[in-house]
């Protein structure tokens, strides 16, 4: 890529944030600042994957029934 300031071209590809991907639940759990915020917090990774996996699997049987979640009003 081509500009005007090539002293601000990116040195790396862009990181895959930036590419409106989404980082799974392992790479969420590899940040440190999530790491942090859980031991604050007194959360363990087994048990924030266990809650991850019954929202998972509530959504799930939802769609299936062709339920939608509720949508959350101030």
């Amino acid at each position: 890529m081509r500009t005007h300031f090539p002293e601000l071209e990116a040195k790396a590809p862009a990181h895959p944030f930036a590419a409106h991907w989404e980082p799974t639940l392992d790479d969420l759990l590899k940040e440190s600042i999530v790491q942090q915020l859980m031991a604050r917090d007194g959360v363990t990774e087994p048990a924030l994957r266990w809650l991850a996996r019954r929202i998972g699997e509530r959504c799930g049987s939802a769609s299936e029934r062709g339920e939608t979640a509720p949508t959350r009003t101030r």
